[in-house]
């Protein structure tokens, strides 16, 4: 089977390896619950004008933008300038004038080398599962966005037609953020793993988690807060791998840029089952993971607060994101603010220039123990007992486990407090109840 035909098979083949996930099209189209769909071609091989040394050379000279960029563009001019292979509007969904997204799938092995110093090191470094977003790209393709990947991987994970980092990577055209720790907690050495590694967008496995989807607009969660819960209210959650079904908790409604609870009902199948039944290697830790071979309630926490940028100045804003809003900088010239979350899941804030420096996680897979010591330590894995089961509660007064008192960051010292409590009252293989209350005031 050529490399075309295996990448053909991984982005939209129909067929699934019983040891891998569906092919790229199929993953979204299940994970979004039909609200996505995925189109494209595996084009003919492009053969690059220079030879990699060559590339090597100018990224140490002028940086890998550079390289990337000029790959990108030749790319493009062989497959739709200096030729009629394709045509642009066919891959612009939005009529932006721009290919939606672009994959290169290089003939090189992908592998990290963050301290490498050999040539086949620094080759392989280069260009590795890195997504190129317009603000990096320094070229003059009409491209959105470009995810660089190998077109080896399937044989790197001993997998025919693996799909799992190309899903990933999918991911990251789409503007979904990555999960995993990349830069670690600058005092001690170690990376955390908000997640423990149990997302597409972390340790490379299983569905997307309910704040992606949320993000996404795959779902709308029921919103619940303390003011609307007037007495006892009984909620069912179908299985997230085959519905939309989640709530979200908060002390007030503030949509989807907020601090809150996102609470989803898991089970072992759909789109979770073969990374439950298989171990997944190639991932950002270094140590195989397996999804969760149980049911139950998972609880996130998210902060999704933002940040307001001008000319790379950014504070804290509780306002909803403005895209059409500018300002006139000092130059006469105007310009659009900028927007980002405030926080991610990296041990280091990437906004402490602008005095940002609470390292608080943009999304957390909560323990029912309370032990999230995988916020800590990368190698602390979340467990079955992790999850919230049948006759577990969280908040309530009398529980046998943590957050009686669940309170959000807020500034750090006083955030606000949840005042809601429930209690999983019941599950099936296919849905949960949960019973909630306001809790005493």
């Amino acid at each position: 089977e050529s490399v075309r035909d295996s990448l053909n098979s991984a982005f939209f083949g129909e067929e699934t390896s019983d040891k891998s996930l569906p092919s790229v099209k199929k993953y979204y189209q299940q994970s979004s619950y039909g609200t996505l769909s995925l189109d494209g071609v595996v084009a003919p091989t492009v053969t690059l004008s220079k030879e990699i040394s060559d590339y090597l050379v100018t990224a140490l000279a002028q940086g890998t933008n550079v390289v990337i960029s000029e790959i990108i563009d030749e790319v493009y001019d062989a497959l739709f300038d200096n030729s009629e292979t394709y045509y642009l509007p066919d891959f612009d969904s939005d009529d932006d004038g721009r290919i939606d997204g672009l994959v290169l799938a290089y003939s090189w092995p992908a592998a990290d080398y963050f301290y490498g110093t050999s040539q086949y090191e620094l080759i392989s470094s280069l260009l590795v599962n890195d997504v190129i977003s317009p603000k990096d790209f320094v070229g003059e393709a009409p491209v959105a966005s470009t995810f660089f990947t190998s077109s080896r991987i399937s044989q790197m994970t001993n997998v025919k037609n693996d799909s799992h980092i190309y899903i990933r990577g999918v991911g990251s055209l789409l503007g979904i953020d990555s999960y995993d720790d990349v830069k670690g907690n600058e005092n001690t050495g170690l990376f955390r793993a908000p997640l423990a590694g149990l997302d597409i967008m972390d340790g490379n496995i299983q569905d997307h988690n309910p704040f992606t989807k949320y993000m996404m607009g795959w779902i709308d969660p029921q919103v619940i807060t303390p003011s609307s819960l007037n007495e006892d209210l009984e909620i069912s959650l179908l299985s997230s791998a085959e519905a939309s079904d989640a709530v979200l908790l908060a002390p007030e409604d503030t949509g989807l840029y907020g601090e809150y609870l996102l609470v989803d009902f898991y089970t072992p199948y759909g789109l979770n089952e073969v990374d439950v039944e298989y171990s997944y290697a190639y991932n950002p830790y270094g140590t195989s993971r397996k999804g969760l071979s149980e049911a139950g309630v998972r609880v996130y926490k998210v902060d999704s607060r933002l940040v307001e940028g001008k000319l790379g100045d950014y504070s804290m804003t509780e306002e909803e994101p403005d895209f059409d809003k500018t300002f006139v900088a000092k130059d006469g010239n105007t310009y659009s603010y900028q927007y980002d979350f405030a926080f991610s899941n990296d041990s280091v804030n990437e906004y402490q220039s602008s005095g940002i420096y609470e390292t608080y996680p943009l999304v957390e897979l909560l323990s029912k123990r309370g032990a999230n010591r995988h916020m800590v330590d990368y190698t602390v894995t979340f467990t079955n007992e992790d999850l919230f089961l049948e006759g577990d509660s969280f908040g309530d007064e009398n529980g046998a486990y943590f957050y009686q008192d669940f309170r959000f960051d807020g500034d750090g010292y006083q955030g606000s407090s949840l005042d809601i409590t429930f209690e999983v009252t019941s599950i099936s293989s296919n849905e949960a109840t949960l019973k909630l209350r306001r809790k005493a005031a």
